[in-house]
């Protein structure tokens, strides 16, 4: 499989609201994943971030599920988690931030100034 990985700055303003993962470095993960993603009516977007403390490269997922309640895509997303080994996600809206944890646990959350 290949896929264009975009260098972005601002997730927001490239791909709007939606759920951002880290990228897995397992290719059989990545494609259960995405098989999961894609059975949930998920649309998904692969991006890097040269993290500027440690510059170092993140490499991440970013999804959205439309029109989607939250409460499904909760137990989605807490799936993708389970798959993927992963402690959290985040959740961004024009407003905020949002860290959730696998459980669906509020973790910590930053509000934009607008």
């Amino acid at each position: 499989m290949q896929f264009k990985l975009q260098i972005i700055n601002d997730l927001l303003s490239e791909f709007g609201e939606g759920y951002c993962i880290e990228m897995p470095t397992s290719k059989s993960k990545l494609d259960e994943v995405l098989n999961f993603l894609k059975e949930n009516d998920g649309k998904f977007h692969f991006y890097a971030n040269l993290e500027e403390k440690n510059k170092k490269w993140f490499h991440g997922i970013h999804i959205n599920f439309g029109e989607k309640e939250w409460g499904e895509i909760e137990t989605i997303m807490s799936k993708v988690c389970k798959i993927l080994d992963l402690n959290s996600y985040c959740a961004l809206d024009h407003s905020q931030s949002i860290v959730i944890d696998a459980d669906n646990d509020l973790v910590g959350w930053v509000c934009f100034d607008n």
